[in-house]
């Protein structure tokens, strides 16, 4: 099997600048793929927690944003979040809600911008 997932630059500089646009708050989106080889587009959700340091998607905003990208032959591959003053590694809570064989980019983000960001997959 590869594990080789490719993500365009540009949609790279996109989340990037996302990510940075959120702090001191965590943001969140939903990644999308055609092929499952390659992070293809994403969409954006409002974070819904109460809580700066963690995320949380409303159910229904996410079947929305799944049901228009599987009209254009998206699928869903995994998810984005920020990691504000933090590194771009998966936390406890983030292992624990983790759904098996989706990816998870992670961005570290500080006052200054995106400080990088890691891809993890919780293995089926």
């Amino acid at each position: 099997m590869n594990n080789i997932i490719k993500i365009d630059r540009a949609l790279k500089q996109e989340l990037s600048e996302l990510a940075a646009g959120a702090y001191p708050r965590e943001c969140c989106a939903v990644l999308f793929s055609k092929d499952g080889r390659a992070i293809d587009d994403y969409c954006r959700l409002p974070n819904r927690s109460k809580n700066k340091n963690s995320y949380a998607i409303d159910p229904m905003e996410l079947y929305a944003c799944e049901k228009e990208y599987a009209k254009r032959g998206y699928e869903i591959t995994g998810f984005f979040h920020s990691h504000p003053d933090a590194p771009a590694v998966m936390s406890k809570e983030d292992e624990r809600n983790a759904i098996p064989s989706m990816l998870y980019l992670l961005a570290s983000v500080s006052k200054d911008g995106c400080d990088g960001m890691r891809l993890w997959r919780l293995d089926a």
